[in-house]
């Protein structure tokens, strides 16, 4: 089974109505934990081996080479024209010796720095040159067990791919580890390491120190010790580059637009000649798990939420590469998500200790898997929390689940596969080239996504209550766990008292849980349905806009792009600049508590199981000019999907308990914000740049926390009643049905009038002779550079992707003259933005994340680079800003999220959106380095620019 169907099944989050929680977060660096299969000399069978049914995906051509390489190669057609490329290579972190802690990630950057046929430097202009943009199509990760590197191809002719497979195979066996190079890598690797120290990066390290202990995984963070970054000779590169690039411990993976044919011979072109050793290393004795009997541990953070995980750890199965090991994993998943559930029900309460929650077993093979029930409280009743998480645990560890709880996850799961297996035919190539890589790593077998379907119901149809109890228990033994507490406050004793907290919830006997009913959905009838008086076919772009006798405007492109997938948005109302001056913040709880509270006949935990089996969901937007509810759905569930958001505009249920939850969240939001520079532009960086208008950007903690639902509805009700409203639906739409499917809905609305118009607001980026200073309260090292040049709005399309450029190769500069030539800097970051709906309003950034002590240096660094684009831009500048840029334009038109929320949903406040999709292409290749000059003489003059400088508070 496709690794990427567990990845799924295991980070189910809920609930999909406002929750906003994405739970995946919370063990960020153990999701990647699973170590590959190690290379042997005596190689194991390629693919892997399994018992019928199941059996590898057959449109996979697998290869070994002779030196023991091997290879996947998948043809898949979406994107059109375009080609995924993959080399895994089976090492990583754990591999290390104490004098190469860090080098594994290090060698990772060293990639790029120069080989036996790529001078230094000339990699990433290279891949640049042929439209690949450095980070997103150009990137690589190091994890514990493995280090991957990605290329994606914005072509597919025979020259590219062999180019791209010529450069992999560079990486895979000749870089040059120059020592001249290593050392001005040193800095971006430092820069790395500092901008990775977050709160909740050493929250994950101490619970890997906590859970893993005895065992290599925590003295083995990839980033590896300053020590080992600022002193490593290239004799400790080359003997890990030596023992652990080696074939046997390299795969090529490619998807795409390909024939495999064409393919095969030029990968053995590139990687035959790569020699394996005759002794190769050996992997790493990784120790045992050291206890798992009941233990405590507080971590505290300044920067840290209020946080609770009960954990239990067992020995780790073996991989998923039969079917009754694919049926123990689903089962597994399946009650785990079950627990979810419940406790995500238990969270929706209005006095609820706890505001979000989850239950899932990461697998850490061969030390452990690790079952995880986390909550987020907050500093007041963490013990309530722990309390409620222990209790409800053990409940199902000692009741079970019902036969209800059962078929409602089962038909989540179904739903889930059904859509994944509809939607397969048109799976990116870089989903399908992951999904390769993850499959490899985990030592499992790829199966067609089809066929995962069928596997599921194999096991849901033998599945029941005794089996799901059974897998529970043993996902969590008895329930004695061990209890991780996070937070920002101090606390005395805080073992003995999470022991305490914890020992006491285990005396109180828990009871089974009483069954709840399921109830219909309330929202059939909304009126009767108008006709359409007016309808515009848009050939070019095949858009069709119709309009209803009430008003109500449906845009609709049904496109082939993504099969079984539509985008719907429903946009009303003024939106962001309607908002009220005096109540700085609404917005925030417009996206976080307008969902989240439910309808009028049903809470969010009832419309979590009246749509289980679906999908549908609903998300909240507070855009500058409107609201916007968005949801993906499939066409069978389209008119669940079209009902559900026409409730949501005609009964939202503004329930207190969502405004209780929205005000425990503020203060982790705002901690979070503190701890760390970047956090400064949420708030007073994007108050500064608006000129001090109040809606733009967070207002202090206790203004957000005097927010209320009156508030809220006053704002939002009268654009959900009158004005204009407009549906969009894209994908895999049939026009005649969705227009009688909306007719019914938002069609049958009472007339939408006018409305009332919003005149936007002139606002100018300020202007200071000096650098605005703000503070953070996170690590003393970290602080961030900003500057900000006034430009102007998007209503000149030419200029508007003039500036995209001209952003573009300053960030090219920066990248050369302060991560390459300073290493002082891991990303630096530039970018044009210019409004669509603030009239004269835009503004070219630049944003390095540095050294405090670099900070007031680089700043006026940043100004003098951009100063000298006015005359210092060459030909290689522009075409490698252009390529990337056109092959954006060419992936921008194979989604159905770009056509939906950056065309369609603006076609009819801004007309000019449709001109733009038209002349994408032509507007950026109108541009020559005249033109950019030009453009940075008219923006860039050192006099113009706004600095900023966040810096740490000297107060701690």
């Amino acid at each position: 089974m496709t690794s990427s169907t567990f990845s799924r099944i295991s980070s189910w989050r809920l609930p999909r109505f406002g929750s906003g929680w994405i739970g995946a977060i919370l063990l960020a660096g153990l999701a990647a934990l699973a170590p590959a299969g190690h290379a042997q000399s005596d190689p194991e069978p390629w693919p892997r081996e399994a018992q019928a049914p199941l059996v590898p995906d057959p449109t996979v051509t697998w290869g070994r080479l002779d030196n023991g390489m091997r290879y996947a190669i998948m043809p898949n057609r979406t994107p059109p024209g375009r080609v995924s490329l993959r080399l895994l290579i089976e090492a990583g972190s754990l591999m290390e010796d104490d004098d190469q802690r860090g080098l594994a990630h290090f060698l990772e950057h060293m990639a790029f720095k120069g080989s036996e046929n790529v001078p230094p430097g000339e990699f990433v202009r290279y891949l640049q040159r042929q439209g690949m943009s450095f980070g997103a199509d150009t990137n690589a990760r190091t994890g514990f067990d493995s280090t991957v590197y990605v290329l994606e191809l914005p072509g597919n002719t025979p020259k590219l791919v062999d180019d791209g497979l010529l450069m992999l195979s560079e990486v895979a066996g000749r870089l040059s580890l120059l020592p001249a190079e290593i050392e001005a890598e040193r800095g971006v690797i430092l820069s790395e390491k500092r901008l990775r120290n977050t709160p909740s990066a050493r929250s994950t390290d101490a619970m890997l120190e906590f859970m893993l202990d005895g065992t290599l995984y925590p003295e083995r963070i990839p980033i590896g010790t300053e020590q080992v970054i600022k002193t490593a000779g290239r004799e400790e590169f080359e003997r890990f580059y030596r023992d652990f690039y080696t074939p046997e411990r390299s795969v090529v993976v490619v998807v795409g637009d390909i024939d495999p044919d064409m393919v095969e011979p030029i990968v053995e072109k590139h990687f035959e000649d790569l020699k394996q050793p005759a002794e190769p290393a050996s992997g790493p004795e990784l120790g045992a798990v050291a206890a798992t009997e009941a233990d405590a541990l507080y971590f505290q953070d300044a920067g840290l939420p209020t946080g609770i995980a009960l954990m239990h750890s067992r020995p780790a199965g073996p991989p998923a590469d039969s079917l009754d090991r694919v049926d123990q994993r689903l089962v597994q998943a399946i009650a785990q998500l079950m627990l979810s559930r419940r406790l995500q029900s238990l969270s929706l309460a209005e006095d609820s200790a706890f505001s979000q929650a989850g239950a899932w077993t990461t697998r850490v093979p061969p030390v452990a898997e690790i079952s995880t029930l986390r909550l987020r409280t907050t500093s007041e009743r963490w013990k309530e929390a722990l309390a409620a998480g222990e209790q409800e645990l053990r409940r199902a560890l000692e009741h079970g689940f019902s036969t209800q709880e059962m078929e409602e996850a089962i038909a989540i799961l179904r739903s889930e596969f059904q859509a994944r297996a509809a939607a397969a035919a048109t799976m990116s190539s870089a989903e399908k080239a992951e999904a390769l890589v993850s499959t490899v790593q985990e030592d499992e077998v790829f199966t067609d996504i089809a066929a995962d379907l069928d596997l599921f119901e194999r096991t849901a149809a033998a599945l029941t209550t005794d089996k799901l109890a059974a897998s529970l228990r043993d996902a969590w033994g008895t329930g004695e766990v061990r209890v991780m507490l996070s937070g920002s406050f101090p606390l005395e004793d805080a073992k003995q008292q999470i022991l305490d907290a914890y020992h006491e919830s285990r005396a109180v006997e828990v009871e089974p849980r009483e069954e709840r009913a399921v109830v219909p959905f309330a929202y059939q009838d909304f009126g009767t349905a108008s006709e359409v008086v007016a309808q515009e076919r848009i050939e070019d772009l095949g858009i069709v806009s119709s309009r209803f006798g009430n008003g109500v405007q449906l845009d609709v492109k049904p496109t082939e792009l993504e099969a079984d997938t539509i985008e719907v948005a429903v946009r009303f109302g003024a939106g962001k600049l309607a908002m009220p001056k005096d109540q700085p913040g609404l917005n925030l709880l417009a996206s976080m508590g307008f969902v989240a509270g439910g309808l009028g006949q049903h809470d969010a935990d009832q419309l979590n199981r009246i749509f289980a089996d679906k999908q549908v969901g609903v998300d909240l937007v507070a855009a500058e000019t409107s609201f916007v509810l968005t949801g993906t759905t499939t066409p069978e569930d389209l008119p669940d999907q079209l009902r559900l958001m026409a409730a949501y505009l005609t009964d939202p249920g503004f329930r207190p308990d969502a405004l209780a939850r929205f005000r425990r969240q503020v203060p982790d939001l705002y901690r979070s914000l503190a701890a760390s520079p970047g956090g400064a532009m949420e708030g007073p960086v994007a108050l500064l740049i608006h000129d001090g208008d109040p809606r733009f950007g967070l207002p202090p903690q206790e203004e957000m926390a005097r927010r209320t639902l009156d508030e809220l509805r006053a704002w939002m009700e009268p654009g959900m009643r009158t004005g204009p409203l407009q549906v969009v639906l894209v994908g895999d739409v049939d026009l005649a049905a969705a227009t009688d499917l909306v007719a019914q809905t938002f069609g049958s609305l009472p007339d939408r009038g006018e409305g009332e118009a919003v005149t936007p607001p002139v606002i100018r980026l300020p202007q200071r002779d000096e650098p605005v200073r703000f503070l953070h309260q996170g690590a003393a090292d970290q602080a961030m550079s900003l500057v900000f040049w006034p430009t102007a709005d998007s209503s000149d399309r030419q200029r508007e992707a003039g500036l995209d450029i001209l952003a573009d190769i300053l960030a090219d500069r920066l990248l050369h003259a302060v991560r390459d030539g300073e290493g002082a800097s891991y990303g630096p970051e530039a970018f044009n933005q210019s409004s669509l709906t603030l009239p004269g309003y835009g503004y070219l950034a630049a944003i390095l994340d540095l050294r405090a002590e670099d900070a007031l240096r680089l700043n006026k660094m940043t100004v003098a680079i951009a100063a000298s684009l006015q005359e210092g831009i060459e030909e290689d500048d522009l075409r490698r800003a252009l390529e990337p840029r056109l092959a954006q334009v060419e992936a921008n038109r194979q989604s159905n999220r770009w056509w939906a929320f950056a065309v369609l949903l603006a076609m009819h406040q801004f007309p000019d959106r449709l001109d733009a999709a038209r002349s994408a292409r032509a507007d950026l290749q109108a541009h020559t380095t005249e033109s950019i000059q030009a453009l940075a003489r008219g923006y860039l003059a050192a006099d113009r620019a706004l600095r900023v400088l966040v810096l740490p508070d000297p107060a701690g």
